[in-house]
């Protein structure tokens, strides 16, 4: 649903005040139809983090957990190179080839609209194609060991013909979750928000705890929470592990396999662990509590925990585990294939 949310960024802008109030709070009402739009500055900055965030994405789909650049990443990292190009890029004029159209190399003050135009542009790419993973499991030895899905035209092709899809059926369905006001998408309001924040150079003080005013700017305080953050990736993911999957409760009963299976991470459902994770790329896995109103992420929340309970009664019902497994508790394929062997058994066998 790309397409739907890339519009409603673009009708936001033009629509009488909404009547809800988060759309409010970040969205203009008017706009300035003389402000340059696409501009070289833009094209040529959008290309360049539309690519860098589709590299570092696939590069990083296969870490468990995933590290994924959103739009967000775009924004903050264009901002400064769109503004060194508005004071260093010299102001020449040239004429396009074909067209006649003149092209002013440097057109001025970097703006709202061109930032919002790259921050477009990387939102188109930096999500995987669905046949992201069929690749992998096609060329893998272990799997199907495919290795003509190495091929570029094969992984091209097969990458756009679903991604071409998902692009027609948002077309079709955009005057049911776009055009109504009633629609709104709030990863949208969170672009909005943060590309009018960049924008406005205004630097009021606000109240702080203690009763102490606070005046630092948005980018020094961005800054040192990069910091911050920065520190504390590494403590999580390579100084101390288990806080990514803190399974604290199955250290009470390490043997207990119905412990282990209700609020284990790596082998269970982990339905009743209250403090699952300490790792924030684990905690946005699936919603970020920080830009999703927290009305979507409980629905989200509560979705997941309901399915978990159907999951955990299948667990428990329909399927003995026990029948596929060895005398030492691992994997027996033997067990498996003489007990449940799915369709295709024999490719199974064979693999």
């Amino acid at each position: 649903m790309a397409i739907s949310v890339l519009e409603s960024l673009w009708m936001m802008q033009s629509l009488k005040p909404s009547r809800i109030a988060e759309v409010r709070a970040v969205v203009d009402n008017h706009d300035d139809p003389n402000t340059p739009v696409s501009t070289i500055r833009a094209w040529t900055l959008g290309c360049l983090f539309s690519v860098f965030l589709s590299f570092v994405n696939q590069l990083f789909s296969i870490r468990q957990p995933a590290i994924r650049f959103d739009t967000n990443i775009a924004q903050l990292l264009a901002f400064p190179l769109g503004k060194a190009w508005e004071r260093w890029m010299p102001k020449y004029e040239f004429t396009m080839p074909f067209t006649g159209q003149k092209v002013n190399l440097n057109p001025g003050r970097f703006n709202k609209k061109e930032h919002m135009l790259i921050a477009i542009m990387a939102n188109t790419s930096r999500s995987l194609p669905y046949t992201n993973y069929i690749i992998w499991t096609q060329v893998l030895p272990q799997y199907f060991n495919q290795q003509y899905a190495r091929n570029f035209g094969y992984m091209f092709l097969n990458a756009f013909a679903t991604n071409f899809i998902g692009y027609g059926l948002a077309g079709l369905t955009r005057r049911f979750l776009v055009y109504p006001s009633y629609c709104v998408w709030p990863m949208s309001l969170v672009t909005i928000a943060l590309n009018t924040a960049l924008h406005n150079e205004e630097n009021q003080s606000v109240m702080g705890p203690f009763k102490k005013k606070w005046s630092m700017s948005r980018y020094r305080f961005f800054l040192y929470t990069f910091a911050a953050m920065f520190v504390y990736f590494w403590f999580p993911n390579y100084l101390f592990q288990v806080l990514s999957y803190f399974t604290w409760m199955t250290w009470i009963a390490p043997e207990n396999l119905n412990l282990n299976i209700l609020t284990g991470m790596h082998n269970g459902l982990g339905l009743f662990n209250p403090i699952p994770t300490f790792d924030w790329n684990v905690i946005c896995f699936s919603t970020d509590p920080l830009m999703i109103p927290s009305f979507a992420t409980f629905n989200a929340v509560a979705g997941m925990f309901i399915t978990g309970l159907f999951v955990l009664g299948v667990w428990y019902t329909l399927y003995n585990v026990s029948r596929t497994l060895d005398d030492r508790g691992m994997f027996d394929l033997t067990k498996y294939m003489d007990y449940s062997a799915p369709q295709g058994g024999d490719l199974l066998k064979a693999v």
